[in-house]
């Protein structure tokens, strides 16, 4: 691989890395702002049938496993894309 091709690719690493921490960061406030919406809008029924530690499982636990899914489709995507640019 030529030098020159190697700072392209690394350029594109950098570039996917960055824009993929935007997306991340977006994505994550967007679904916590609908998750704290959600909860407001909710009929007092949720709350009287809910344990509280269920929905607080929801807005810590759970928020942090689809976030970092997030993340790790990001980043396998972005493998994808430079493993065949490398060619």
């Amino acid at each position: 691989m030529s030098p020159t091709s190697r700072i392209g690719q690394n350029y594109l690493q950098r570039l996917f890395a960055v824009h993929n921490t935007k997306i991340q960061q977006r994505f994550s406030t967007w679904l916590r702002i609908e998750m704290f919406s959600e909860l407001l809008r909710a009929s007092w029924n949720l709350y009287i049938r809910k344990r509280k530690s269920d929905l607080v499982h929801a807005l810590t636990t759970d928020y942090g496993h689809v976030s970092v899914g997030v993340h790790v489709s990001l980043q396998f995507l972005a493998s994808l894309v430079l493993s065949f640019r490398s060619d």
